[in-house]
This record gives C-alpha cells, structure tokens and sequence, in this order.
C-alpha cells in the first residue's frame, strides 16, 4: 500500500473496476456488495483478483463510525466516496457523475427515503425534486420499484460535493487527494490541486 487511503465501499458504484483501479493507484480499494446476492461475492473478488495485485477489502457492514477523514501530525487516513463516484471506473451513471460535477452549496440532504439496504437510518444524497417534495414525509416516499427518473432516484453524496467538478481516473484521484494532504501536514500551499 502506497498511500493510507481507502475508497469507501459504496453499494452500486463500489464495483471490480473501482476497487481494482483505487488499489493499483496505492490505496485499498474496497467492494461493497449491497445489491448483489451473497452467493455472488466470491465470483466479484475473482474478478478483482484478475484486475489487480494489491490488497484490497470487501465491505458487509455499515458501521457509522468508520466513516470519515482524520488527520494527524504523523498520518493520514482517508475514507473516499462521493469523489470516487465521479471518477471513470465506477459504476455509476454519466448522470449521476454529472450532478456530482455541477453541484454547489446546498446540493446535498439528509434523509431516510432511499436505501433499502439502510432502512430508516439518514444518509446524504443529492437534492432533487422527491428529497424536495416528500422532506419530512418520509414513510410516504415511492417504492423500491420506482425506475427511470433521476429526480426520483437517491444519489449519495456527501459534503464534499462541492469540491468535485470533474470526472477522472481513479489513480489520479488518489494522487491528487494524497499530494494535497500531505502539502497541507507539511504546512505549505504547495500547488492546490482539486481533487
């Protein structure tokens, strides 16, 4: 492991391609396997094994507490999401990648609507007409079933939204995170780089 980076194991997005390039760039690229039946798991880390050499993790359980960055004098540690949804090997919709890359402000909510992996527990996502029209009702929301519009679709993403305005290689998001984090430990501008 080159760099103490992990990418966060994000259902949907979180797939062989990701997890294979986060590894290959230094990082620990993790597999979350939230839609997939579990008989399928080990055919996924095969397939990862073809992409890659390097270690690299399978996320089962969602633990609050493991999320996020820390940042000491000695080391970093990063927990990476919504910008590795907007990078080239991730499964997720030119669409979604799209919203991430124009987002601003106020973008993101908190809510309990989507997920059914997750029921009833808040995560963020992007705001769009159903976090708009169903805010604080909830237990109103549409089916699981509910397909076509991005509207009406829970697009996860976090704060850091803001900060994304490009769709790049995961190897480059790495280095780029990584460079900046160790510029800001050391003290110095150093040449600010969007992650």
């Amino acid at each position: 492991m080159r760099f103490p980076f992990v990418g966060a194991g994000m259902g949907f997005v979180a797939l062989p391609s990701l997890v294979a390039a986060v590894s290959n760039a230094g990082g620990i690229g993790v597999l979350r396997n939230a839609v997939e039946p579990a008989p399928s798991t080990p055919a996924l880390i095969q397939v990862i094994k073809t992409m890659t050499t390097k270690p690299f993790g399978v996320d089962f359980i969602f633990d609050e507490s493991a999320f996020g960055p820390l940042v000491t004098d000695a080391h970093i540690d990063v927990w990476v999401g919504t910008r590795l949804v907007a990078s080239t090997e991730s499964y997720a919709h030119d669409e979604y990648k799209h919203r991430i890359t124009v987002a601003s402000g106020n973008s993101t909510v908190t809510t309990t609507m989507f997920g059914p992996e997750y029921p009833n527990r808040p995560y963020r996502v992007l705001r769009n007409r159903v976090t708009k029209q169903f805010a604080g009702h909830e237990d109103q929301i549409p089916s699981p079933e509910t397909v076509g519009d991005f509207d009406e679709m829970g697009m996860a993403a976090g704060d850091s939204v803001t900060l994304i305005k490009d769709i790049k290689p995961a190897e480059q998001i790495v280095i780029d995170i990584m460079t900046e984090a160790q510029h800001l430990i050391k003290g110095d501008s150093g040449d600010k780089q969007q992650a």
